[in-house]
């Protein structure tokens, strides 16, 4: 598991300033504004200049922004017709004030800000990964117009694969008029080299040529057509355009890429659109313009092409496809390659690999089938039935930027994440394979079937696929994928969607090639995934299904925008849109805090942020409160259903009279995008809960929605960092997965912060105390189901990191051992084994990388690259960041390397700064330096490593300079951080090593909230006991006990008090009593407890560890034990049964006893003696009326 952290960064304040100058409008074209113009009459008046001439003199300054501003808002005309200089200077002053210049001949080129660093990113999203970005202003003009449409493409290409640079191409597009008396169209193209005699407009059936010329805009990436007469209305016409293209290593468009096969390297064509499919021919280059695609591909006599479509024939150089069903042009796939095909017995699924790979296609093979079988009967919508679908290819392709791509028909992946070999994949891995499998089959109808009309609504693709890759995959292999979606996708959109840098699912500022970029992330894949699934558990399984169903039907081959999304679900609930429209166009997502006063809940909403909880944000949201108060209510997510309207009055109200739990727990099952921060009484109810027995009551995804909101409240203020560790120490014995996988996504960021701090050692300390018992539970031998499994590769990695001498160390480096001796060990151990191996071990990087290159497997290879970071040696470390300049890693893992290099030893920070300082311009041949140097800044800790960089930044040119310095500027906020919040630590580490004599009321709780809930378990199992216990506790607790003064240092518990707590299985009025307590919380409490109930407990066959270890060798006396426990003891809670606590209990680790310890347990194992010292008669335990020692009757 990776344990770094990219940190998104706040908006910056040009970029704030850039959006106020550009139009908000998603449809507005260079067209548009010419025809639709109101003033312009008006303006020929004034100025005696025509139209064109007026919007030629705008477009001589390059000034296409303020074009599209005139179009929508005509109070701005008056100023400019009166002053075009003058606003000309304005707008230049502005741009050159936020971090923009002016180039040669006056275009705004803004520099890259703190939102537009990423152009390489690591992850799954097909379109999110980019090696290249051109930083250009947002403008309505990178759309094309409505004038035109095309529906079918007849493509002839032409490769020459001993010449691989160029491709040849010819390519006849019928189009249509859609208006009237079009002169000029537009399409796109890119890198793309058309002779004028090369185009012809045909009519359909005609022999006359309505071509006039042609220009190109290289900023839009258009080419402008002219016709030498209107074109009619609604009539055919073919678009005939001979031209040369271009083949890159960039991949991205139509690239090439190499293998080997043997000692032989191959090389390969693939393509990779996006916005790219202008790369392999002029065309209409937007989701929204749906055509049929024929391809012929002249390729060579050993090789073979792939497409979308099946093949019509072959011949010995050439193949024949067939044409697709009506698809967008970014889906469109081809392969030409010497790789082989695996096919399935129906011949109708094939997976294409390299011939030494072939036999990693198995799983796919049997998968893919099965999967698309479970979105066949989901969506009532068969693809094996779709026009012109006879196919599904994967293609595994060796250099693919993206981690896989749907395109229809022909999905093409990453190795990674298609082959599958059980002896070198762990169990993530291996789930991740048919994961993303099940993602880009999910896309065949939601995003290629119907398909967002525009990128500024990525997640009706995206987020659709990221929700139903799990529905899919649930009904093929049993992961529990949708229980995973919360902590993997939900809290992680909550993580990118708290920050100023957001922006809403429906982001109609997405014009730019970078801003629709940038639409391909966390918030429309996982917020998108996650606002479907709060869809679907309120409106329930039956109407959800119904709806969706009712909207793939009626936009099948069709775009679709949120409208007709939104109108399908309100048919069927009707409320529904007002709870979703809110999550759809707003960004960010509230914080919901709640206090209890009597029967009373107040609830207050205000958006969160993640690095404050101040600011003036009036966002509100519609939002599905759900409460669980019992065991029962956490199976239903929509138990105790209310709806905080956005339109309410704040605080809202709810009454919860009916509810007699002492705790309460909001956002079942985290189906509703919120986080919940409750008062103080209710936070240390869910504590005593977490840190009973009986935690799993609460159900697993609300254990780790209370991990992560808690550390994020942490990180923002709204609770302290002792406040919240407090709490979330219960997971020393949790061993589910999910609660800590929330637990170490949360705890990275804070990990990052003190590195060089003298916490360091402290926290250390603290995360060896929580991973103890869980690394010995999972242990490093190969057993237990899926989540088990999981969490031994991510609980090793971090329980050696952290240097868990015994139980991990030392056993991972037996294992290395063996490693380097050529054994192929277990794969979930080998995270852990290979890290911990190259940070302790030396001389052995080097065989470890030999490893990485002769690997014929992808994802041994990922787990290698991961760790070859884990040197603490700095010379391996540069010998590593030298290689990530080869090509020895390829260009899709180059990013991966470098953070692995940076975050495999936090200390590894100031190495990699040294490298990059002295290797920058080698760097940025390959690599994106902002991106670079903004992620490594954000990793700084002191004002030595700021200064260093800043003085090397200062020397760059200024494409560099100018964002780097403004990102710097904001990361320098950190410490601000880090000096504000770090001293809560300081508290909660002081607290937790003082004296025995130092007891706080929370730990009291602990201590007797663990023996309230062993009653528990013994009402359930064995009444006799609960019975007995139940009657000594009455003699404990006696009115003629509670003569004990507090001022002697003892806490007295009525009993009714206690009784009502016993009967209810609720320690609320404990926790008040002991709140209420005059002594003060630094005093010494001794705690008063009768030794018969442990005798009788013990007997019934479950002691808890704590009172054998922490209370039981205090016992002084015969009658009351005056017990002061020790604050840094642990409260481990009752695992399993033990008669006495030296016998062997697999699931308990033993405390140390001595023979002063023996003796006093053996002490209490006389009946006789304890019953006669506090002189109760046996017949007492045989039911009806009891008394006390004084006689009085209960």
């Amino acid at each position: 598991m990776d344990q770094s952290e990219n940190h998104t960064k706040e908006t910056n304040e040009s970029s704030i300033q850039l959006r106020q100058l550009e139009t908000s409008s998603a449809r507005v074209q260079r067209s548009d504004v010419v025809e639709s113009w109101s003033g312009v009459d008006n303006l020929q008046a004034q100025e005696q200049m025509t139209r064109t001439e007026y919007i030629q003199m705008l477009r001589d300054l390059q000034l296409d922004f303020v074009i599209s501003m005139l179009a929508e808002d005509d109070r701005l005309e008056a100023d400019w017709l009166n002053s075009n200089a003058e606003v000309w200077e304005e707008v230049t002053e502005v741009f050159n004030e936020n971090g923009f210049i002016t180039s040669t001949g006056g275009r705004i080129t803004p520099h890259l800000n703190s939102t537009d660093t990423f152009s390489i990113v690591h992850g799954l999203e097909g379109d999110a990964l980019f090696l290249e970005l051109k930083y250009v202003t947002s403008d309505a003009n990178y759309r094309l117009g409505d004038e035109t449409k095309p529906s079918f493409y007849d493509i002839k290409l032409k490769f020459d694969l001993n010449n691989p640079d160029k491709f040849q191409g010819n390519v006849d597009i019928t189009f249509e008029s859609l208006t009237n008396m079009v002169e000029t169209f537009e399409i796109n193209g890119e890198n793309i080299q058309i002779n004028e005699n090369g185009i012809k407009i045909m009519g359909k059936g005609e022999q006359i040529d309505y071509f006039k010329r042609f220009t190109f805009n290289d900023t839009y990436q258009k080419f402008i057509i002219s016709t030498n007469s209107p074109l009619l209305v609604k009539k055919e016409y073919v678009l005939q355009i001979q031209y040369q293209g271009q083949i890159t290593d960039d991949l991205l468009g139509v690239y090439k890429s190499t293998y080997k096969e043997g000692n032989d390297t191959k090389i390969l064509i693939a393509t990779h659109f996006g916005q790219f499919a202008r790369r392999l021919m002029p065309c209409w280059d937007e989701p929204r313009f749906k055509a049929q695609f024929q391809f012929t591909i002249e390729r060579g006599m050993n090789f073979k092409a792939f497409s979308n479509a099946a093949k019509l024939r072959s011949d010995e150089n050439t193949d024949y496809f067939k044409a697709t069903s009506p698809i967008s042009t970014y889906i469109l796939a081809l392969v030409i390659s010497e790789m082989k095909l695996s096919e399935n017995i129906e011949k109708k699924f094939a997976v294409l690999a390299r011939p030494d790979a072939i036999n990693q296609t198995a799983y796919a093979l049997t998968i893919g089938p099965e999967l698309i079988k479970a979105f066949d009967e989901w969506t009532e919508m068969e693809y094996f039935s779709f026009s012109n679908v006879e196919k599904m290819e994967l293609g595994a392709i060796p250099d693919f930027i993206a981690g896989a791509m749907e395109n229809w028909g022909f999905i093409l992946h990453q190795e990674l994440y298609s082959l599958y070999d059980e002896n070198h994949a762990n169990t993530a891995q291996k789930q991740l394979i048919p994961t993303v499998i099940s993602h880009e089959l999910a896309h065949m109808w939601f995003g290629d079937l119907v398909t967002c009309d525009w990128f500024d609504e990525t997640y009706l693709n995206e987020g659709f696929a990221r929700y139903f890759q799990f529905i899919g995959l649930d009904r093929v292999e049993k992961f529990d994928g949708l229980m995973q979606f919360v902590v993997t996708s939900t809290q992680r959109a909550m993580q990118a969607d708290a920050t100023l840098n957001s922006y809403p699912l429906s982001n109609k500022d997405s014009l730019s090639l970078p801003q629709i970029r940038k639409m391909f992330g966390p918030i429309s894949y996982d917020k998108g995934g996650s606002i479907l699934r709060m869809a679907h558990q309120l409106m329930r399984d039956q109407k959800f299904t119904a709806a969706i169903r009712s909207y793939l039907k009626k936009r099948q081959f069709k775009t679709a925008v949120t409208e007709d999304l939104l109108t399908e679900l309100e048919n069927h609930h009707p409320a529904i849109t007002e709870i979703l429209g809110p999550y759809i166009h707003q960004a960010g997502y509230p914080i919901v805090s709640v206090s209890r006063e009597g029967d009373i809940l107040t609830l207050d909403q205000t958006r969160f942020l993640l690095n404050t909880n101040q600011h003036n944000d009036t966002s509100r949201w519609t939002i599905p409160i759900t409460i669980a108060t019992q065991f029962e209510d956490f199976e239903i997510p929509t138990s105790n259903l209310i709806l905080f309207k956005a339109y309410s009055e704040s605080p809202f109200k709810i009454n919860i009279s009916e509810i007699k739990s002492s705790y309460y727990v909001m956002n079942i099952q985290e189906i509703g995008f919120y986080r919940v921060n409750y008062d103080m009484a209710n936070w240390k109810a869910i504590e005593l809960k977490l840190k009973s027995t009986v935690f799993e009551e609460l159900h697993v995804l609300n254990r780790a929605q209370i991990v992560d909101d808690l550390l994020n409240l942490a990180r923002s203020g709204y609770v302290t960092y002792d406040f919240a560790f407090n709490i979330i120490r219960y997971i020393k014995r949790e061993t589910h997965y999910l609660p800590w996988l929330s637990f170490f996504n949360g705890i990275s960021y804070l990990r990052q912060r003190i590195v060089d701090t003298p916490l360091k050692t402290q926290f250390d300390s603290f995360m060896n105390e929580l991973m103890a018992d869980v690394t010995d539970f999972i242990g490093f031998e190969e057993s237990g189901d899926e989540f088990l499994r999981l969490n031994r590769i991510q609980i090793l990695d971090w329980a050696c990191t952290y240097g868990n001498q015994k139980d991990c160390v030392e056993k991972a480096l037996e294992h290395f051992d063996k490693v380097i001796q050529g054994e192929n060990i277990y794969s979930d151990l080998k995270p852990a084994v290979y890290c911990t191996g190259l940070r302790e071990t030396q001389g052995n990087w080097e065989k470890m990388w030999n490893r990485y290159i002769e690997s014929n497997y992808a994802t041994e290879q990922e787990m290698i690259l991961k760790a070859l970071g884990c040197s603490r040696n700095a010379t391996e470390i540069n010998l590593f960041l030298d290689k990530t300049l080869t090509n020895e890693i390829r260009l899709q893992y180059k990013p991966n390397a470098y953070i692995s290099a940076v975050s495999g030893n936090l200390e590894n920070v100031d190495v990699v700064l040294d490298y990059l300082i002295k290797n920058t311009i080698q760097w940025g041949e390959i690599m994106d330096v902002v991106w670079t140097f903004g992620d490594l800044s954000a990793r700084f800790t002191n004002e030595e490593q700021f200064l260093k960089l800043e003085k090397h930044v200062n020397t760059l040119q200024d494409e560099w300079k100018i964002p780097l310095l403004e990102i710097m500027k904001e990361n320098r906020k950190l410490m601000e951080w880090d000096q504000a919040r770090l001293p809560e630590l300081n508290k909660f580490f002081n607290a937790a090593v003082k004296s025995t004599k130092k007891l706080t009321h929370r730990y009291l709780i602990d201590v007797f909230v663990t023996y309230l809930n062993t009653f528990d378990e013994l009402s359930s199992q064995r009444p006799f006991c609960l019975k007995s216990c139940h009657r000594l506790v009455y003699h404990d607790v006696s009115p003629e006990q509670q003569a004990l003064k507090a001022d002697e240092g003892l806490v007295v518990f009525p009993s009714q008090g206690l009784l009502g707590s016993l009967l209810s299985s609720e320690p609320v009025e404990i926790f008040q009593l002991l709140s209420n307590c005059p002594v003060q919380p630094e005093c010494s409490f001794t705690f008063v407890f009768h030794p018969k109930l442990l005798n009788i407990c013990q007997k019934c066959g479950s002691i808890c560890e704590t009172f054998s270890s922490d209370i039981l060798p205090m016992i002084s006396d015969s009658s009351f034990a005056k017990l002061t426990l020790d604050v840094s003891s642990t409260v481990r809670g009752c695992f399993g049964a033990m008669s006495s606590p030296f016998e062997s209990s697999p699931n308990v680790r033993k405390p140390k006893w001595d023979k002063s310890n023996r003796d006093a347990w053996n002490s209490l194992q006389t009946w006789g003696a304890i019953e006669s010292s506090v002189g109760i008669d046996s017949s007492a335990m045989q039911g009806g009326t009891r008394s006390t020692p004084s006689g009085k009757n209960f």
